[in-house]
């Protein structure tokens, strides 16, 4: 199969692309989060074929993407008002909820599951697409499972080359790390995974919030299927680095003697750009000041390792707070829970 790429001012992208996904095929889409790879979402045949591109468990739900709020009332069995008034502020956005499902939902989608994980992306090229294909589009990101997931055009070309005929090119994603996933069929409702969003963010307009344990606590069994498997790994080994940034900063400068035959790459923050000299690779991921920018960066970061021929991955963490909790989310699978705190 021949894959094309058209860049989204193309006047033919979105009939192209409502083309493939009307006929049960698959399209790479962009979002501000990551690249998703697309299908019909009411479809099994579709479905079953993101499965079979992604190498994806059986087990590990998809999220629908629909154009708009209204389309919800058809996909679940019912929009408590609450979740209804907090929609209004942050859809479209990098916010997937999760609610009790209708009947047209595919078990294919649910994996035998009775809920159903939806959102509306804060990006008007596929919200057009979806409208004008008049079905959910189901779409995780668009990368073969376990790697690092695609925030370009040419990320997602790299691991779906041959096996989809469309990428719509978007351009960068803003975002960078996957939406904030909201069970809202419990109380108080529950982040199964972090993102953009925190807890603190979700609270002004959903009410009361909590992390599921497995987030913030080693050991405990999480509560979406999605989060108990590695992610995001890059090829070379990988070690996070948490501390004081003084000490973490002498801890690179031990490893870079260590390291120093070996093709070691260090991903830190600009401030730390002196020690690029020291390490094979050096990729900055911005302001310490800035967390957007670091979640904006990391998957390219890492998939430009795999580029690289990295053997060894030395990489600055945060702080777990508000979007920092995502992001070390995002680095704890990453590296396979190689967390080192200094």
């Amino acid at each position: 199969m021949k894959t094309e790429i058209i860049n989204e001012n193309n006047k033919n992208v979105v009939k192209e692309a409502v083309k493939f996904i009307t006929q049960n095929e698959l399209v790479a889409i962009p979002t501000e989060t990551v690249y998703g790879l697309g299908g019909n979402g009411l479809s099994d045949e579709a479905c079953k074929k993101i499965f079979e591109a992604k190498n994806r468990p059986s087990d590990n739900p998809l999220i629908l993407h629909i154009s708009e709020v209204e389309e919800l009332d058809r996909l679940v069995e019912q929009v408590p008002e609450k979740v209804k008034r907090a929609l209004d502020y942050y859809w479209p956005g990098p916010l997937t909820i999760i609610l009790k499902k209708s009947d047209i939902i595919p078990h294919t989608v649910t994996c035998g599951g009775d809920t159903v994980a939806i959102r509306m992306p804060n990006k008007e090229i596929t919200r057009r697409i979806i409208r004008q294909s008049k079905v959910p589009i189901a779409a995780p990101s668009a990368n073969l499972s376990g790697r690092p997931s695609p925030t370009t055009a040419l990320d997602v070309y790299e691991d779906m080359q041959g096996k989809i005929p469309l990428i719509v090119d978007g351009g960068a994603c803003n975002v960078g790390i996957e939406s904030t996933v909201l069970d809202c069929t419990c109380e108080p409702n529950l982040i199964l995974r972090p993102g953009f969003y925190s807890k603190e963010d979700l609270e002004i307009y959903f009410g009361p919030v909590e992390y599921d344990k497995s987030i913030l606590k080693e050991g405990e069994i999480p509560k979406s299927p999605g989060q108990k498997y590695k992610h995001y790994a890059p090829s070379g080994s990988m070690e996070v680095i948490l501390g004081n940034r003084y000490r973490v900063r002498d801890f690179f400068n031990q490893r870079a003697r260590e390291l120093k035959d070996k093709k070691t790459a260090l991903i830190t923050f600009e401030d730390n750009s002196d020690l690029a000299n020291s390490f094979y690779k050096f990729y900055s991921l911005g302001s310490r000041d800035n967390l957007l920018e670091m979640a904006s960066l990391i998957f390219r970061i890492l998939r430009q390792c795999d580029d690289d021929g990295i053997e060894n991955i030395l990489c600055e963490g945060v702080e777990e707070k508000n979007l920092g909790i995502g992001i070390m989310n995002r680095l704890k699978k990453s590296c396979g829970g190689n967390v080192k705190i200094i």
